[in-house]
Formats: structure tokens, sequence, C-alpha cells
């Protein structure tokens, strides 16, 4: 017995080793299984560290799991550098028993924890995640890999989606969908042609939208369904099941399947919950409002049934039908009610046709306490529209504060409408009978934290007639600015009803005052300071751009007189906005502002809403130059000097390029120019500083410019000067140059001075050289570099002409020392041969080199030292980056590839500051020889 107990505790104790050491046997060959699959058959980057694979037999005895931390999936091509897949935790469970004994991989069970799941589908049908290797030397090496690996079965019995979120994002249909928080299990074998599928799921439904209108926005989804899965047939039998949205509760009974030729469906759906409070948590508002405390009765009727084909051609028979009977809702603490609620709405096509469907809301009452609401409307078809409707509704909107919770709301004003159209929609005018109007009046509008200002509307009507929406009258005032409008919109019924149809209208403003800023939120501000540091240079320009719409033909006439923004006064705003096939045109649009005046000409386009694009062209007249770089920030990005020049600049300009999400240009994309006109102005700061030093004696901290005509060129970001005469001081000169997209400066300002007037600079330089403080009497030729960033430039002396004349006067001063030396001697009776003036002359040659060498690896070594900063400041951000990004995937794996761009940018600004380093080390020495010559030269040993 004892003896059986000892062999019993020693398999006990060998299994448990085995378990414990097993799957580190088979660790590293299934990593290199999944590598070499993965590579040989996904054309994409598949992410994740050897050290974050693990396996085991313990959380799933006897099946083995395999797991994987932080894996992600990069896409490639058109999705580059966008995360198409991501997860903390994933987890696959394997059955041990058919590795060993079968020959194959059978995965039976699956778990995601924190998936980001996100699937695009692009206007021309591309899709992200079709990341397959689809060509045919990709697909033989692939049936290789396959023919060598162990076969791979897909039996999953059970799976689990923790905290995930998933977005369906496709423009071919086009069709949004947001799932946020998801968690979901489920469970059934798929490794059986018929099976029950059993899934419990609850989710936020952030967003469904469709063709750019949102239909639910933060709903709550909790979704229980039991479906029959016929494998070989494709077709999915709803059993068991319930689906909850908010509080609104519906069942589904039916089948759907997926023939070859399309999808086939027989699907009913109807409410569970027929109480009116169900269908009211749809409503946002109100869901989000004291939900729970609402006091609600009546009775709703709903159900929908679809039933037939869709297919590109065809689509299935379907009718809707929502009911309510008697509906009440009353807020707690508030003393009105919403009461006798009544609708009947039925919807049905009997055929699939979608031109046979019929609409008819036979009923639709409501009473906000003693305000009616009253509205039918009925569609025979949507051939010829025979239709008849009528609303009519009076609101007296103080009394809605007692039924709606508004706290901090103040509400009042009359709104009357009455609207009636009956007959046959004439496909020849585009009309249908119609008559009616809206009449709006005393309406007053005050919220303390969205516009404590308040909003007074004294007036406003709108008239309907069939060819015509007519705004006779329209009056607003905030605080103290005012908008009065007139206008009118055509063709809208045919907008309304047929596809393709374009909505036309003309509208004109006008306005005593518009002051901007008391219109805007305190929180605008905050929001400002954020678009301003917006990423200007990216690729995606689009996500959030504001998009012109393509079907609206609509001509706005403005005439402002003034209008405040942000500091900035516009008089006398006059002009044309047209709206036409997705552009926005200004139409001389002029101003008068910043001392002078500005007209606007161009275009704003998103017809290709991916990358909208501007061409403007600006006449601009004597406006502030300080002023412009204080209001727009172009100006701050192109002309940073403008913000230390006082004076009026003129011109004619041209600029376009493409505009970001946050309708900021994308300045390397900007291309354009222009003559700038500027009579006098003043140059102070750091710029101003750095060129007195040689060009004034004593140096000053201010320049006077006079009589400027620049020729600017702008190339992708990039300020091109061509070079142009300016007066400096009094001294005529030379300016050309560029400013890069960095900021970097990159300029030469050629110049004449009396030798009297230079500056300690260049008076330094020659005494230097001469050995001599007596000033020259000739008139230097100046040529100054200036380059780093504009806070901080770098002014030089250097060019041929500048070195010319100071060789010029160190020649001359050598020649004339040598001549006073040799005096000396004769009046010392010592003899002076040529030889000894030669020697005096090598000797000042030499200390010329001498000094030029010395500031040549000056010039070399602030060159390595600027680079190595550049290096490690860049190295110092991307390391920041890829820190700040925390844990979450996405960010980490969009922070690698912007580090990495990042350093590689540096490595380049690095190596192009030592190559100019370089070069300018290069030049001090030429030019210090050929003044070496010259010394040399003049004693005739050279």
């Amino acid at each position: 017995m004892k003896k059986a107990l000892i062999i019993l505790a020693s398999v006990v104790f060998l299994v448990l080793i085995l378990l414990f050491t097993l799957p580190y046997f088979f660790k590293d060959d299934i990593k290199a299984a999944i590598d070499k699959e993965l590579a040989s058959s996904v054309n994409a980057d598949i992410n994740f560290e050897l050290e974050n694979f693990s396996v085991s037999l313990f959380p799933n005895f006897p099946n083995l799991t395999v797991g994987i931390e932080d894996l992600s999936v990069i896409g490639r091509d058109d999705f580059a550098g966008k995360v198409l897949f991501s997860t903390t935790n994933l987890e696959v469970e394997v059955n041990l028993k058919k590795i060993l004994f079968d020959g194959e991989t059978s995965i039976q069970g699956l778990l995601l924890e924190n998936p980001h799941i996100w699937i695009k589908v692009l206007a021309n049908g591309k899709a992200n995640y079709d990341i397959a290797i689809s060509s045919e030397e990709e697909v033989e090496e692939t049936e290789e890999v396959a023919d060598e690996s162990e076969p791979l079965t897909f039996s999953i019995e059970h799976w689990q989606i923790i905290n995930g979120d998933v977005t369906y994002d496709d423009e071919t249909i086009p069709f949004v969908l947001e799932i946020t928080a998801l968690n979901h299990t489920g469970s059934g074998d798929f490794s059986l042609t018929v099976f029950d599928m059993d899934t419990q799921s609850e989710a936020t439904l952030a967003t469904v939208s469709y063709d750019g209108v949102e239909y639910i926005k933060n709903r709550h989804l909790v979704a229980d369904a039991v479906l029959s899965m016929d494998l070989e047939q494709y077709k999915f039998t709803f059993k068991d099941n319930e689906f909850k949205l908010n509080d609104f509760t519906i069942g589904m009974n039916g089948w759907f399947s997926m023939p070859e030729e399309g999808y086939d469906m027989d699907l009913a759906i109807t409410s569970k919950d027929n109480s009116f409070k169900s269908i009211l948590s749809l409503i946002p508002a109100m869901y989000a409002t004291d939900f729970e405390g609402l006091k609600a009765s009546g009775t709703v009727d709903f159900n929908t049934s679809l039933k037939g084909m869709y297919t590109d051609e065809k689509m299935p028979a379907f009718n809707v039908h929502l009911g309510i009977n008697d509906g009440m809702f009353q807020y707690p603490d508030l003393p009105t009610a919403v009461s006798n609620v009544q609708m009947k709405l039925d919807i049905d096509n009997a055929d699939g046709n979608i031109d046979n469907t019929k609409v008819d809301l036979s009923k639709f009452h409501m009473e906000l306490g003693k305000n009616p609401i009253d509205a039918m409307l009925k569609v025979g078809n949507l051939i010829d529209y025979p239709v008849e409707t009528s609303i009519s509704a009076r609101l007296n909107f103080a009394e809605l504060l007692q039924m709606f919770p508004m706290e901090g709301t103040e509400l009042k004003g009359q709104l009357d409408a009455n609207l009636q159209a009956k007959g046959v929609y004439d496909t020849v005018n585009y009309t249908i009978p119609a008559s009616g109007a809206i009449n709006l009046t005393s309406f007053y509008y005050a919220d303390q934290e969205y516009l404590p200002q308040g909003m007074e509307i004294p007036k406003a009507v709108t008239t309907f007639t069939p060819e015509n929406i007519v705004l006779e009258t329209f009056d607003m005032k905030i605080a103290s600015s005012d908008l009065s409008a007139t206008g009118k919109l055509s063709n809208y019924l045919k907008y309304a009803l047929s596809p393709n149809e374009t909505l036309h209208g003309s509208l004109s403003i006008s306005s005593k005052q518009l002051l901007i800023d008391e219109l805007m939120p305190e929180t605008e501000e905050e929001t400002t300071e954020e678009v301003v540091e917006t990423d200007t240079t990216a690729t995606d320009y689009s996500y959030a751009a504001i998009e012109v719409p393509k079907d609206i033909d609509f001509v706005m006439d403005a005439n402002l007189a003034k209008i405040v923004y942000d500091g900035l006064t516009l008089n006398n705003a006059k002009g044309k906005i047209i709206v036409r096939d997705g552009v926005l045109t200004m139409d001389n649009l002029s101003t008068s502002t910043l001392g002078g005046s500005i007209v606007f000409n161009g275009t704003y386009n998103t017809q290709e809403l991916r990358k909208p694009t501007f061409d403007m062209k600006l006449g601009v007249k004597s406006i502030s130059i300080q002023e412009s770089f204080n209001s727009f920030n172009t100006v701050q990005q192109l002309a940073p000097v403008a913000k230390n020049v006082a004076g009026d600049v003129s011109t004619e300009f041209a600029l376009s390029g493409l505009i970001d999400s946050t309708m900021m240009p994308v300045y390397n994309t900007l291309n354009g120019g222009g003559l700038l006109n500027v009579k006098e102005a003043a140059l102070s700061g750091k710029l101003a500083e750095g060129i007195t030093k040689f060009t004034s004696k004593g140096g000053k901290n201010s320049l006077a410019l006079q009589d400027i005509a620049m020729n600017v060129h702008i190339e992708d970001g990039k300020v091109n000067v061509d070079p142009f005469d300016v007066t400096i001081d009094g001294h005529k000169s030379t300016v050309a140059g560029s400013t890069s997209l960095d900021g970097s400066l990159d300029y030469t300002v050629k110049t004449s001075i009396p030798a009297g007037q230079v500056g300690e600079q260049v008076n330094a330089a020659l005494n230097k050289f001469t050995g001599s403080k007596k000033e020259p009497s000739s008139e230097i030729k100046v040529n100054l570099g200036i380059t780093g960033k504009y806070d901080s430039p770098k002014v030089s002396l250097l060019g041929s002409d500048s070195k010319d004349a100071v060789k010029e006067q160190v020649t001359k001063a050598a020649v004339d020392k040598a001549q006073e030396l040799i005096k000396d001697k004769i009046s010392e009776d010592i003899p002076v041969t040529k030889d000894e003036a030669v020697a005096k002359a090598q000797e000042e040659a030499d200390k010329i080199l001498a000094d030029a060498q010395k500031k040549a690896d000056q010039v070399k070594k602030e060159a390595k030292n600027t680079a190595d900063q550049i290096r490690a400041e860049s190295k110092v951000q991307a390391e920041k980056l890829i820190k700040d990004a925390g844990s979450n995937p996405f960010k980490k794996e969009a922070a690698k590839v912007a580090a990495k761009k990042l350093t590689d940018e540096g490595e380049k600004k690095a190596t192009t500051v030592e190559k100019e380093g370089q070069k300018q080390a290069d030049n001090i020495m030429a030019k210090a020889q050929e003044q070496s010559d010259a010394v040399l030269k003049k004693t005739g040993s050279k």
C-alpha cells in the first residue's frame, strides 16, 4: 500500500511538472509558425513582442491556451500607419489532444480584452480589412508554407469580448457605425453544420449614421439572442431573443440567409414593452434628464417586417407601423404635462419597388399644456407624389418652461404655423399646390451657460408657395449686435422629393454691428488655443473639414457696417458669397481694416473632401504690417518678421493650398506670391540689432526702411524673396533670401556704408587685419548673411563684396606700414632691402591665414554643436511622444511612427547644418587665401 501511494504521488508530481513545462516546448514552435503564416498571407504589420507571448495548460485544461498581450495590426498602402486592430490581451484556446495525436491545430475558444477594431471602406471600394496576400507568387508561397505547417481548423465553441470598441465606416454606402464599451459572450459549436449560437451583448451605440444623417447617438444597447445557424445554407433563424435600446425593447422572429445572388429574409420585429415611456427613452434629451423620475402613461404599438431579396437592383417588401394612444408625460417638480399624444403612422411597400411606397400619417396630435400641435400626411406613391398634408401649431414659448426642465433658461414669444398642401406633383414645374406661413413674434431666448447675453427676434415671417419658401422678414439682436435678412428658397419640393436635385436660394443680410466675440461662449478661447497648436503638416486633412454641399446653389449678398472679432475690426464689409457645386466662392468681398482695405476673391473647394483646397486672391491697400501679424495666423507662420515691422503694406497677392481639419492652411502645401510695396517702415527687435552691429556705428535697436518693392514666391510653404532694392538707414541696399517652414532664415543683405559709419563688427574685422585703429577713408561694401530662427537670428559678415572691401583696406594698410618701416630704418641709417619688405608682407599674409583658420574652425565647431543639439532635441521629443502615448496601443503605434519621422527629420536638419558649416569654413579660408596672395603681390613677392 505504501509503495502504491509512493508511485501515485510520483505520477502526480510528474504530471504537474509536465503541466508546467510542456507548454514551453511548444512556445517557440507556435511563435515561429504564427510569424511564418502571417508573413506569407497578410499584407499588414502585425506587432507583438516575444515576451508578451505565452502558452499555458492551466486556464482551460486539458486544452492549450495561447496568449498574446499588446497585439496590434497596422495597415499599409492607403491605410499606412492606421491601427486596424489592437487588443491588450488575446487568448486562443486550442485542443491539445488534436495537436498531439491528430496532427491538427483546432481553435475552440477566443478571448479579446480591450479590443479596438476599425473597419474602413473607401469610396473606391478598397477596404482596410482586405489584407490577404493574393498575387500568384504569394499564393504559391503561402501554399508551400501551408504544406509544411500543421493544418488549422476552426471549431470554436465559445468566445468573449471585454470592453471593446468597434467602428465601421463605409464610404460606398455611406454608413457609419460606432460601438463603444462592448461586452459580449457567445457559444456554439462551429464544428457542426447546424447548431444553435447563444450570444449576450451590452454596449453603447455611439453613432449610427447614413448619408451624413445621424439616426442614433449614444444609446445603450442590450442584446440577448439565440440563433439557429445553418452554415451549409448560410441561413440564420432567430429563436429566443430580446434587443433593448435604452428602455425600448423589441423582439425579432424569422430568418435571414445569404445566397450567392444577394440577401434573402423574412423578418418580423415587434415591440415587447408597449409603454409610451419606453419610446420616450429614445429621445436623448429626455433620457439624459431625470428619466427615472419622469411620470408617463399611454401605450405604444410598434411593428415592422422585411420580406424578400435584397440585391443591387431590388429590395425586400416592407412595412412599418407606429401607434401611440393617450400618451402623456410630466417631469417631476414641474406643474404642466405634455398630454393627449396621439399618433398613427403606416409606411407600406408591398412589392419591394421603392416607387410604390405609401406613407400614411393619418393622425398626429399633442398638447403642450394649452398649446396644440396637429399634423397629417398622406403620400400615395413616390412617382407623382399624390400628397395631402397639413400642419398647424400655436406655441407660447414661455409656457414651455412649465413642461421641460430648462434651468437657467429664459424663453418667451409666440409661434403661429399653418401649412397645407394637396394635389399631385407637377413634374413639369416641379411644384405641389402648397400654401401657408410661419410667424414668430416677440421671441426672446437666454441661457446662463450658452447665451447669457440673450437673443431677441422681434419679428420673423416665412411664407410658402408651390414655387418658393420666402423669408419676408427677419430681425435679430444679440446684446449689441444686430442682423436683418430677407431671402428665398426655390426648387425646394423637387429637392426634397427627387435624388440628385439642387436647392436654389438667395439671401441678403445686413447689420449695423456684429461683435462676434460677444456671441461666443467663454470656452471658445480655450478651443482656439488648441486649434493653433494643431499639426498643420499632417496628411489626413479632412476628417472634420466643413463640407460645402454639392446640391445647393446659394448666393448671399452681405452689407455689414462693422464686424469685430478677436480684436480685429472690419468696417463696411460688402460682397457676395456663393455656394455652388461643392465650392464656396468669395466674389469681391471687400472690407476696411487695419488702417487700410482688403478685397477677397477666391474659392474654398470640397469637391474632393479628403483634400479640401483654397485659392485666394487678395487686394491689399495700406494695411498695418504689425497688426496683420497679430490678426492672421498665416502671416505669423510665413512672415514672422512682420511682428517687429512698423509700417503699411500694399499688395496684389495670390495664395492656394490645402485646408486641414481645423480649417487652417496646411502650410507645406501653400503656393502663391505677389509684389509687396512698402513706402516707409521701421524694423526693430533682435534682427535689427544684429544688422546694425555691422551697418551703424555704435549699433541701434531699429532700422529705417524705405521704398520696398518685394517680389515674393511661395513654394510648398517656403517663402522665397527675389533680390529687391531698399534704403536701409539711408543706405541703398539689396536684400534676397527665404524663410523655411520651420522658421529658418536664409537671407543676404548687400549694402555700401561710408567707412567712418560702419558698425563695430566691421571695424573689428578691419582692425584685426591692419593692426590699426585708424578709420579707412573709403566706402565699405558690406555683405551680410542672416540665418537661424527669427526669434534668435544670426547675422554674420560674408560674401565676396565684403571680403574684397576688407581685403582692399588690409592690403593698403600693409603696404603703408611697410613704407613706414622703410622710412624709419632710413632715418636710423639702417639699410632697408626689398627682401625685408617682402618678409614683413609675408608676416602679415600669414597672420591673415592664421586668423581665418581660427574663424573657420570656430564656424565648424558651432555648426557641430548646433547639429548635436538638434539631434539631442529630436531624440528627447521622440522619446516623449512614445512615453506620452502610455499603454494605449493605438496611440503607442502612432507615436512610434511619429517619433521615427521626428528623429529622421532631426538627423536631416543636423546634417544640413554641418554641411553648411563646412561650406562657410571653406569660403572663409578661400577668401583669406585671396587676401594673403594680394598682400604678397603688392610687394612683388608673388
